[in-house]
């Protein structure tokens, strides 16, 4: 990034669908909004959506699968990490 910050992580990137409001952790997040696919590849393409570089990245590599997130191919619940299952043990088995 321009002030210098490097990562190197892996960034599991998930499609979920709900009618339900987030909970974010405050301290981890300071706010959130629902972005539309579309308004989000163009925000980031003209610079009206800053975000980090690796995020681009990820972006550019979501965009092949098309421009509808609920169109693209989905995975098995029973192969998500543990991690990625809700609290609450909605998407379990």
């Amino acid at each position: 990034m321009d002030d210098g910050v490097r990562e190197n992580e892996m960034c599991p990137v998930f499609r979920a669908t709900t009618d339900k409001q987030p909970h974010p952790e405050p301290a981890e997040v300071d706010s959130y909004r629902w972005v539309d696919w579309t308004t989000l590849l163009s925000g980031v393409a003209d610079g009206s959506q800053p975000i980090s570089p690796w995020c681009t990245d990820q972006l550019r590599e979501l965009a092949v699968l098309g421009a509808d997130p609920l169109g693209w191919p989905t995975g098995s619940t029973a192969e998500l990490p543990p991690a990625a299952l809700a609290r609450n043990g909605d998407l379990r088995g």
